[in-house]
C-alpha cells in the first residue's frame, strides 16, 4: 500500500529516514533487556565513592579518516576505559516532528549494539542522550532546522507523552539504560512546561519498571538554566550534571583571554560567579541536592589568537579571534587534550618545546604555541585534582567528562609525521604509530615557569639543588619564637608541580583510580573532610599569634588518613595544594554574593547583566529571551522605583500641606473684646 503523503510516517521517513517500528520488523529477534543493567545495580555508587560518566560521541567513529590531517584512529565503543566508568553517554539521538527518537547518524545505530554489549562486563550502565548544542543551535540552513523541537515538545501534555513513550522504546529496543536530557537551553517561560516533561518522565520510567535512570546536562551560566526550576528537577532526576566548562570563549565582548575552567572567580571578572565553583554554588543555592550532583569536567581547551605576543597573562591579554583550527577538532578555538599532550610532549621528530604556565588565580594551565601565538587555557592533572578536592569538600555525587575522544590514549597517539609539520618539513613520509613517551624535563616550578632547556646536554645534567640537611639548617636557623610549631622542608611533590603529571595519558582513568573517598577522620587537630585516595590535603598548624604561616599534609590512603606530617612554610608548597586549605573560606565568600545576586528576581543574577557568550543578529532564542526578560524586569524595577517617588512626594506634600493648614489655622484667633471706660466709669462693649 502506497504511503499517504500527509500522514506522520511520511514525513518522519522522509526527514529523518528512521522508523523504529520498521526497525522492530526487520529485527524481530532483537531484545534490548538482555543488554540492561539490572535495576538491583545501585544507580550512584555506595556512600564513600565518586560516580564517574563520561560522555562518547557517536561521530568519533569518523575520527581521522576524510580529506583532514587528522591522523589519529577511529574512537569506537572498545576504546571505552570501562573499568573506569559507571556511566557511558552516548552523544546523541534527535527527534523528529512527530517527537519520535532517530540516531543523529544512521552509522549510530551499529554503535548501538556494539556499545550495550560492552557493557556487560563493568556493570556500566550505558545512557542515550538526547539533544545538544547541534540540535538545539544548526551551524548552518543546510542542516535540519531542529531549533524549535524541545520547546515544542515540552508545551502540551500530549506531544510529552509521544516522547517518553519513545524514549522508552529505544530503551527497551536497544538495550540502554535510560535517558540524559541536553536541552541547550529552554527559556525562562518554558520552566513549568520543563519541570512537566521530567515529572512524567520520571513517572513513565518508574511505571516501565525496570530502572531506568534519568539525568539532566545543565549549563555552567545563568541565562543557560533560567528555564530549570532547579528544585523541582532535582526531584525527578537520578542526577544532574554541571557543564562547568566554556566559561570563556572566542564570543566574548570584553575580547579578554581566560581559562575557559576556571576553578574560582579571577579577579578581572565583573559578574558574580563566574566559575566552576560558582557554578556549583548557584544549583546548591537553588535547591539541588549535594549527593546528585555532578561536576563537568573537560577533557579539551580553548584557544585565542592573541592581539599582543607580548601580553599572555589570563585576565590581562586580549584576543583578535578563536585559537587555529587543529587537524581534528577542526573549529576555531577548541583543542583536545590528546593534542594539547602532544605539543607538550611531541612525539617523532623534536619541535620546539611547548612551555605550560600554572595560573594561581584560575587554578589551571595555559601556553602560547605556533606562529599565529595561539593562546590555550586547559586543565590537566594538578588542577583537576583541586576539582576533585573540591567535589569531595563539598559532597558532591562525583564527576562528569565531555568528552572520552579527547583524552590522550592508544587511539589518539600521532604517527611522527604530523610533529614534522611543525618543524616545517614538506615531505610526510609514512611511519607507523609511535608509542606515547614523555621527554625528561626539569621541573614546573613554584612560581610557575616550566624551565626547559633546548640541547640534550643540559637536559641530562641534573638540577642542582641544596641538601635536604642544608636545607634543614637554613630553616632553624631563621629566628622563630620558640612556641611556634617546628618548621620542617617540604618534600619535592609538595613543592614543585612534576612535569610528569603534565600531558600524560588517561585523564578518565586517573580520575577515576582516586573514586573512593577516604573516610577515617584525623583526631589529631581536626576532622578533614571525605578526600579521594592519592590526594594530598593541608591544614594549617596551630600557633600563637606571630607565628609563620605553616601548614600540615596529611594523605588520604585505602586505609585512611596518613600520620600528619610536620610543618611546612606556606610560601614553598606547590599552590595546587595550599589551596584547598582556603576553598571553605573562599567559597564563603562567593556564596554570600551570589545569594544576593539570585534573588534579585527568578533567578537571574541582574537586571543590567552584561551577556559575554553570544553577539549580533544570530543569538539563540534562549539569550534572547534572557535579555527580553532582563529588559522588562529592569523596566518594572524602575517603574516601581518612580511610582515610589511619586508617592513619598504625594506623601511629602500632604504633610506640608497639613503643617500649612495648621499654621493657618493657629493663626485665625477669635477677636478680642474692646472695652471703652467713660468718664461714668461704666464699661461697654
Amino acid at each position: 500500500m502506497a504511503l499517504n503523503p500527509t500522514s506522520n510516517e511520511h514525513k518522519r521517513k522522509s526527514r529523518s529516514g528512521f522508523d523504529l517500528q520498521e526497525r522492530r520488523r526487520s529485527l524481530p529477534n532483537q531484545d534490548g533487556q538482555k543488554f540492561r543493567i539490572p535495576a538491583s545495580v545501585s544507580k550512584l555508587p555506595p556512600n564513600g565513592t565518586l560516580v564517574n560518566i563520561a560522555y562518547f560521541p557517536g561521530w568519533t567513529q569518523y575520527r581521522g579518516q576524510g580529506r583532514n590531517s587528522c591522523h589519529q584512529r577511529p574512537y569506537l565503543p572498545s576504546s571505552i576505559p570501562w573499568a573506569s566508568l559507571d556511566y557511558v553517554m552516548f552523544a546523541f539521538a534527535y527527534f523528529d516532528e512527530d517527537y519520535q527518537l532517530y540516531p543523529a547518524d544512521p552509522s549510530d545505530e551499529n554503535l548501538y549494539f556494539t556499545i550495550n554489549s560492552l557493557k556487560l562486563a563493568t556493570n556500566t550502565r550505558v545512557m542515550l542522550s538526547v539533544g545538544g548544542w547541534s540540535f538545539t543551535h544548526p551551524e548552518s540552513r543546510r542542516d535540519e532546522d531542529t531549533r524549535h523541537r524541545f520547546h515544542n515538545m515540552v508545551r502540551t501534555a500530549e506531544s510529552r507523552k509521544a516522547f517518553i513513550a519513545s524514549c522508552i522504546e529505544f530503551c527497551q529496543f536497544y538495550g540502554f539504560d535510560g535517558i540524559d536530557i541536553d536541552y541547550e537551553y529552554p527559556t525562562y517561560n518554558d520552566r513549568e512546561s520543563v519541570t512537566a516533561l521530567f515529572r512524567e518522565m520520571r513517572d513513565a520510567f518508574d511505571r516501565e519498571g525496570s530502572g531506568l535512570v534519568l539525568s539532566l546536562a545543565g549549563a555552567s551560566f545563568v541565562e543557560g538554566i533560567q528555564g530549570y526550576e532547579l528544585d523541582k528537577v532535582s526531584m525527578y532526576t537520578d542526577f544532574l550534571m554541571i557543564m562547568a566548562y566554556d566559561l570563556y570563549t572566542a564570543y566574548d565582548l570584553s575580547r579578554t583571554v581566560n581559562i575557559h575552567t576556571t576553578l574560582v572567580q579571577m579577579p578581572t571578572e565583573v559578574h558574580g560567579g563566574h566559575s566552576v565553583q560558582g557554578a556549583v554554588e548557584y544549583y546548591l543555592d537553588h535547591g539541588v541536592p549535594r549527593q546528585k550532583l555532578v561536576l563537568g569536567m573537560a577533557l579539551y581547551g580553548k584557544s585565542f589568537i592573541l592581539s599582543d605576543p607580548q601580553q599572555s597573562t589570563p585576565g590581562q591579554a586580549k584576543f583578535i579571534n578563536g585559537g587555529d583550527p587543529t587537524r581534528c577538532i577542526e573549529t576555531r578555538g577548541d583543542i583536545a587534550f590528546n593534542e594539547i599532550a602532544n605539543l607538550i610532549h611531541p612525539s617523532g621528530v623534536q619541535a620546539a618545546q611547548i612551555t605550560p604556565l600554572w595560573d594561581s588565580n584560575a587554578k589551571a594551565f595555559y601556553f602560547v604555541y605556533g606562529d599565529h601565538h595561539n593562546w590555550v587555557g586547559y586543565d590537566d592533572r594538578p588542577s583537576l585534582d583541586l576539582k576533585l578536592q573540591m567535589v569531595t569538600e563539598l559532597n558532591l555525587a562525583g564527576v562528569m567528562w565531555w568528552s572520552l575522544d579527547q583524552d590522550l590514549d592508544s587511539t589518539s597517539e600521532e604517527s611522527a609525521f604530523y610533529k614534522q609539520s611543525h618543524t616545517h618539513h614538506k615531505s610526510k613520509p609514512t611511519a607507523p604509530q609511535a608509542p606515547f613517551q614523555v621527554p625528561p624535563l626539569d621541573a614546573f616550578q613554584a612560581n610557575g615557569h616550566l624551565e626547559t632547556q633546548t640541547t640534550s646536554s643540559s637536559r641530562d645534567k641534573p638540577k642542582v639543588t641544596p641538601a635536604p640537611a642544608e636545607q634543614e639548617e637554613a630553616f632553624h636557623a631563621q629566628d622563630y619564637p620558640a612556641d611556634c610549631p617546628p618548621i620542617g622542608v617540604p618534600p619535592a611533590s609538595m613543592t614543585t608541580i612534576s612535569p610528569d603529571s603534565l600531558g600524560r595519558p588517561g585523564l578518565v582513568p586517573y580520575v577515576a583510580s582516586k573514586k573512593k573517598r577516604c573516610l577515617a577522620e584525623i583526631k589529631d587537630r581536626q576532622a578533614l573532610p571525605d578526600t579521594p585516595v592519592g590526594n594530598i590535603v593541608l591544614v594549617r598548624c596551630s600557633g600563637p599569634a606571630g607565628c609563620i604561616d605553616t601548614w600540615q599534609a596529611y594523605t588520604c590512603n585505602p586505609e585512611g588518613w596518613s600520620s600528619p606530617s610536620t610543618c611546612y612554610e606556606r610560601d614553598l608548597l606547590s599552590p595546587s595544594l595550599y589551596f584547598y586549605g582556603e576553598l571553605e573560606l573562599v567559597r564563603a565568600a562567593s556564596r554570600d554574593r551570589n545569594v544576593v545576586d539570585s534573588n534579585a528576581g527568578h533567578g537571574l543574577s541582574r537586571a543590567s547583566y552584561k551577556l559575554s557568550t553570544q553577539v549580533g543578529p544570530y543569538r539563540p532564542e534562549y539569550i534572547t529571551e534572557f535579555l527580553r526578560l532582563a529588559a522588562a524586569m529592569e523596566e518594572k524595577a524602575v517603574q516601581k522605583k518612580a511610582k515610589k517617588e511619586m508617592k513619598e512626594k504625594k506623601v511629602k506634600k500632604e504633610k506640608k500641606k497639613v503643617k500649612a493648614d495648621g499654621r493657618s489655622k493657629s493663626s485665625k484667633k477669635k477677636p478680642r473684646r474692646k472695652s471703652t471706660v467713660k468718664s461714668s466709669g461704666k464699661q461697654h462693649v
